[in-house]
């Protein structure tokens, strides 16, 4: 299990070669639940289902790739950043059903709704906007809980890895409202 450079949150270590390879089968045939949050510019305002190829590597291959946007929340903030009176940003949640290099952020690109603080994918004005107004240089994007069979016991593992202190007060100063209920 892996999750891109500059996203935050949960990721699966093995401790020996079996565990290793019975959850590497577990991920190969998507029978993990996972699942990410983000925070992108512009409103999502209706669940969207993005079946759209993305590249892998440098050789920008493309490879299919499925997800599903959840909304969560919106605001607009009546500051102007870029050519805009006021700034729209969302809350949601991104369940990957296939699990490529990049997926998300290349999803949500795909669009118009970069996520904030994504400096390859991402929206320059609005990035440098949430990093000056807000002191956050990260990317608003988290693997937030994973779910898996234990390679041993076959037991049910649900890992939950909430929200960093810098997430949570970005996201009150934006008044994006994050559910209490996201276990």
């Amino acid at each position: 299990h892996r999750i891109d450079r500059g996203t935050s949150g949960i990721v699966a270590f093995a401790l020996d070669p079996v565990s290793a390879d019975g959850i590497s089968r577990q991920f190969r045939d998507r029978e993990t639940q996972k699942r990410y949050f983000a925070i992108v510019r512009g409103h999502i305002t209706e669940e969207t289902s993005v079946d759209k190829p993305v590249k892998r590597g440098s050789d920008g291959e493309l490879t299919p790739a499925q997800s599903v946007i959840h909304p969560i929340s919106t605001t607009v903030l009546k500051e102007p950043v870029g050519p805009y009176d006021e700034a729209w940003y969302s809350f949601v949640e991104v369940e990957l059903l296939t699990g490529r290099t990049h997926q998300a952020r290349q999803h949500l690109k795909s669009l118009s709704r970069p996520v904030l603080g994504d400096n390859k994918n991402g929206d320059r004005t609005h990035n440098r906007f949430i990093r000056e107004r807000f002191g956050v240089p990260y990317m608003f994007l988290r693997s937030y809980s994973l779910t898996f069979s234990h390679p041993e016991s076959d037991e049910e593992v649900h890992a939950v890895a909430g929200f960093p202190e810098w997430w949570v007060s970005a996201s009150e100063a934006l008044r994006l409202h994050i559910p209490q209920n996201l276990g």
